[in-house]
């Protein structure tokens, strides 16, 4: 599904600024996205590395969420690299966790993970329950920041940290236990994969480590950092 042309005339809204109350909005890399039900988002691009909550209705956009979406009443183009609530969905949905609708799935393709809940699917083709059927979508990967991580017992272990990158430069070894990211306590890698991502938009993130029996401190800073292109998808 294409976009209106009409989003070339969007308000272009960066990271820290603030979201006018405008219908036509081209929200670029925040931390997260968060829009009450003042108006109805219309021919508008929203991307976040982190949650997006949109108490409105979102007709002709596309919404590429981090983590969680939460929408009302949905009309476009979604990914989301975790679960999707909405009261109604129409356009295409691709997410790699559940999607829980309240009311109807209408005219709609569904792609999930996780399992698909709706009151009624009306005209819609819906695949569910496999996460295999999203081997061509590719989501954000740790290394695309520079480090690897394998499940340790209460945490993560770093088994890979690339020279360059700021996890790297802020002194983060191979063989490091990841204690948390910015005060949140990281319990596996698939946490801490999202919680870096939503990291990368922020001047700094601190990751809290042991290592040699002892906590540090190390704060990266993600100033000016883009992800590396994407890779073609392999099996």
């Amino acid at each position: 599904m294409l976009l209106d042309k009409k989003l070339q005339n969007s308000i272009i809204i960066g990271p820290k600024e603030p979201i006018p109350e405008e219908q036509h909005v081209f929200v670029l890399r925040r931390e997260a996205i968060d829009l009450a039900n003042r108006f109805i988002v219309t021919r508008s691009l929203l991307t976040s590395p982190g949650e997006v909550r949109v108490a409105c209705r979102i007709w002709n956009t596309a919404i590429l969420g981090g983590n969680d979406v939460s929408v009302q009443d949905f009309a476009g183009f979604m990914v989301a690299d975790g679960n999707v609530k909405a009261r109604r969905i129409g356009g295409l949905v691709i997410a790699k966790g559940s999607v829980e609708c309240t009311s109807d799935i209408d005219n709609c393709v569904v792609v999930a993970g996780g399992k698909v809940e709706c009151r009624r699917r009306q005209d819609s083709i819906i695949r569910e329950g496999n996460p295999k059927l999203l081997g061509w979508v590719r989501f954000f990967e740790t290394a695309d920041a520079g480090v690897e991580v394998a499940k340790a017992d209460n945490d993560v272990r770093v088994e890979k940290a690339t020279p360059d990158q700021p996890p790297a430069k802020a002194g983060l070894r191979v063989g490091d236990a990841i204690i948390s990211i910015d005060g949140t306590k990281i319990t596996d890698p698939d946490q801490f994969r999202r919680l870096l991502r939503k990291s990368t938009t922020g001047d700094s993130t601190k990751f809290t480590v042991r290592r040699d029996g002892k906590s540090l401190d190390l704060r990266a800073s993600f100033v000016g950092w883009e992800p590396p292109p994407s890779k073609p998808y392999k099996e």
